[in-house]
This record gives structure tokens, sequence and C-alpha cells, in this order.
């Protein structure tokens, strides 16, 4: 079993890309909500999962035509829109690394993954649902202050004041829409590090003891040193502003052919979270870890050399490869602060997954659409555990970073 890296910013884009793809208002209320998406692929797990909750309600009636009713489901009360289900979906598909042995699924095997994939993003929504719920309840809500900064924060990703507000409007949401799913957005950030982080403690002791007993799990393949010079484009967009972001991104690129420093680039201009501090650096990569067109673009280039521009659904990427090193055995002191990270992450979702299933035990979910409600039933009893095992590889995401340095 080998410990797989997933790089700080790529999660820290895909919450803000959940964030957008959530920002829909009240579905109930919009008679002609967008056509849904095709979707397939894998899905990042959300924090916690259930333990059994009793079966969720069927509310549709045999008039009501399941693709004709825009709410999806109600947790509490609270809606979760189709199109909601269908944007994640598309999200994932979009975002997935390829495994081995994909391209020889049978149609039947790729139908199976397909329903699986469907019920994990919707436990992952409904999760997202009752967590930020809690987190509210237990009155960790912002201030206006606070809002207002994570408002302007989304606001600074366009050039001009009025391009969010257009991008809202094509995806049929508002701002008032947006501020809602701030709201939950900062409140189970603070729930999980109040209630949570605050109370979990590695100390290097435990860290070693870990090591010692599972270095088969620090053991590596080749592995690439890789930068990255990362741009984002806002889910929503409009064309013009990301033909903009491209025509940026290549400048950067021409640049970097004419000589300039690749770090000096990266601090100017990288909007990945820590690349002023690391100068765009990624830490070790090694193949089928992160994203087909990471490995596709980084893998193939020499030492020194500078990739081609990558676009993938989070935004634009140009990747230069630092230094390749062979298979071996990482050092525990490469290592150590990786693994006490890791560490109070695995606690930590030991922690989010006793308290989800009391959440979940506790909740009102009905499920509208009633053919999805007797699969959700059964995935959540247990019943549908062998087809969602089979395919849990491909599902769950990689255990966070042990790797180490720059």
């Amino acid at each position: 079993m080998k410990l797989l890296r997933i790089p700080l910013w790529l999660g820290s884009a895909l919450v803000w890309a959940l964030l957008f793809s959530a920002c829909e208002g009240n579905p109930a209320s919009r008679p002609d909500p967008p056509p849904e998406s095709p979707a397939a692929g894998q899905a990042a797990e959300s924090a916690g999962g259930p333990a059994a909750p009793a079966a969720a309600q069927s509310e549709a009636g045999p008039a009501e035509a399941a693709d004709e009713n825009p709410v999806l489901a109600t947790v509490n009360g609270q809606a979760l829109s189709r199109q909601m289900l269908e944007s994640q979906l598309q999200m994932v598909e979009a975002g997935r690394p390829a495994f081995s042995g994909e391209s020889k699924l049978s149609e039947e095997e790729r139908a199976t993954e397909a329903r699986a994939l469907r019920l994990e993003v919707l436990n992952s929504l409904v999760s997202f649902e009752l967590a930020c719920q809690e987190a509210l309840r237990r009155g960790y809500g912002p201030s206006e202050a606070e809002i207002e900064e994570a408002l302007a924060a989304l606001k600074a990703d366009y050039e001009e004041p009025d391009q969010l507000h257009e991008a809202l409007d094509a995806y049929g949401a508002s701002e008032g829409d947006l501020r809602d799913q701030l709201v939950k957005t900062l409140a189970l950030k603070k729930w999980q590090e109040n209630d949570f982080l605050a109370l979990i403690k590695v100390d290097d002791q435990e860290a070693r003891r870990f090591y010692e007993a599972h270095q088969d799990f620090f053991r590596h393949g080749e592995q690439i040193r890789a930068g990255q010079i990362f741009l984002t484009v806002p889910l929503l967009a409009p064309p013009a502003e990301k033909q903009k972001l491209r025509a940026k991104a290549r400048d950067i690129l021409r640049r970097l052919r004419a000589g300039e420093d690749f770090g000096d680039l990266a601090v100017e201009f990288s909007e990945a979270p820590g690349a002023a501090e690391t100068r765009g650096g990624l830490g070790w990569l090694e193949k089928g870890q992160s994203m087909a067109q990471f490995d596709e673009a980084v893998f193939k280039l020499e030492p020194g050399q500078v990739s081609e521009l990558v676009e993938t659904p989070i935004g634009l990427h140009i990747f230069k490869n630092l230094e390749r090193r062979p298979a071996g055995l990482e050092s525990f002191e490469n290592i150590r602060e990786p693994l006490k990270e890791l560490l109070s992450n695995q606690k930590l979702e030991s922690a989010l997954r006793e308290k989800m299933a009391q959440l979940y035990q506790a909740a009102d979910i009905r499920i509208l659409d009633p053919e999805l409600k007797k699969a959700y039933d059964d995935f959540i009893s247990g019943r549908g555990e062998q087809s969602r095992e089979t395919l849990r590889g491909q599902i769950d995401p990689p255990p966070p970073a042990v790797n180490g340095g720059n």
C-alpha cells in the first residue's frame, strides 16, 4: 500500500469549485431548471459517511415524474437540487485521475460504476449539508465582515465587478445564493477547526512509531520534483474572461522560454496556495497520483524543461521538471512533518465519521426521485456494498501527502 500525494493547492481549488457548483438558490422556485449534464467518473468523498441511518423517505407521487422535479432531495427540510448533483458529477468526472484497466470495462461495468458514482456524490452532498447545518447549530456562523471578505476574494477573480453577476445569472443564481453558500462553507471550516482539529495532537514519537511499523508506505517509484505556475479560471467565468486568462498564461510561457526564472514568475503570477513561499514548488510527484493531464504534461519532461500550457476544469497550469529521482525509501527526516499532518488528518477523519454517523441517524433525509431513493436506501444500509466496494479504489480519494520537501 502506498500513500499518495494530493497537492494542497488542488484540494483548495476544488473546494471553491464545489462552492460555485452549489450556488443555485432554492431550485423549487425556478420552473425551468438548466438541462442535466451526463455524468460518470470518480467522487471525492465528503467528511464522513453514514452508519446505516433510517431509510430516506420518498415524497414523489406517481404523477410527478422525477425528471420534472428540480428538487432531488431534502435534508432536514433543506432542498438539494438535481442540477447540484449533475454539476458536481460533471466536475468530478473532469478532475478524476484515470485508473489502469478503465478502457477494458464492459458496458455493464461502466453502468455499474456510473450508478455507484452517482450515489457517492449524492451522499457527499447530503453529508456536506448535514455538516453545515450542525456547524451553524453549534454557533459557528461567520460574521458579516468574514462573509464580505470571502465574497471580495471571489469577486477579485474577475476583472470587472459585473462579471461575477453575469456568471451567476448564466447559472440561474444570485449573489444572495452565493452568500448563503459562503455562510455554510465558513461555518464548516470553523466547526472543523474548533471542535476537532484543536483537540488533535501528534508528536514526533507517534510519527516515528508509525514510520517504522509501515515502511512499505514510504517506498516510492520514480518521481519528479515539479514546479507549477497556476492561474485560476473561475468555473462560471464568461468566455471572454477565459480568453484573457489564456492570453496571460501564454505570455508567461513565452517569458519562461525566453529565459526568465521559473521561481520568480511563479512568485509573481501563480495563484496556487503557498506558491510565493515555495516559488511554485509542488514537491515530489509520482505517476498516477494526479490528474491524467498532469501526468501527461510532467512525466514527459526532461529535467529543466517547461511544459506547454495545460488547461483543466480548475484553471491553467505551466509545469517544470525541476529534478528526477529513482525509486527508493523516503527518510523519516524528510517526511516527519507531512507524516504528522497525515496522522492528524486520520484522527480528524475518524472523529468526523463518528459525528457524521450520529447526524445521519437523527436526520430527516427525503429522496424525491423514487428510483434513486431505492438505490440510495440500499447504498446507506449496506445492501449495495459489494458493487460499491468493487469500485472503491476509483471512487475514494487517496490519503494526504507524505512526501518530503519541495
